[in-house]
């Protein structure tokens, strides 16, 4: 059995490749084309239950696109977002969004060459 926050990374996963998205996760080594997901951190964080396994996860991911496309990339977001507003079920675990506990931010990334658009999208799922 995957762990509740494993789960729920290949379910994202799922979600963003459903949507259309090329998505990896962890930056691409080599030249890709702009724009692409990349989901990037997960945590879990239990709660003492006798009866079953609870708690929460907080996942990051990111958006990735050129400066120019800033729209394109935050419609991206806002896809992923609302996929996973409604609940992510899996074989052996059930996921809200903690929609309090969530956000989406748009940065301008100088990091590369080239000029970039991030939108990064930190949420946070309760699990059952």
């Amino acid at each position: 059995m995957k762990s509740p926050q494993q789960a729920l990374f290949d379910e994202i996963f799922k979600i963003s490749n459903r949507l259309g998205y090329d998505t990896y996760d962890v930056k691409p080594m080599s030249e890709v084309d702009y724009p692409f997901v990349e989901l990037e951190n997960t945590q879990e964080v239990g709660t003492p239950a006798k009866l079953a396994r609870i708690g929460i996860i907080p996942i990051t991911l990111s958006v990735w696109g050129l400066h120019t496309k800033r729209g394109q990339v935050s419609e991206m977001a806002e896809a992923i977002y609302q996929a996973c507003y409604f609940g992510i079920d899996t074989t052996d675990y059930s996921y809200s969004l903690n929609v309090g506990a969530s956000n989406l931010f748009v940065s301008v990334d100088t990091s590369t060459n080239t000029k970039l658009v991030r939108a990064t999208l930190q949420l946070e799922f309760n699990f059952s």
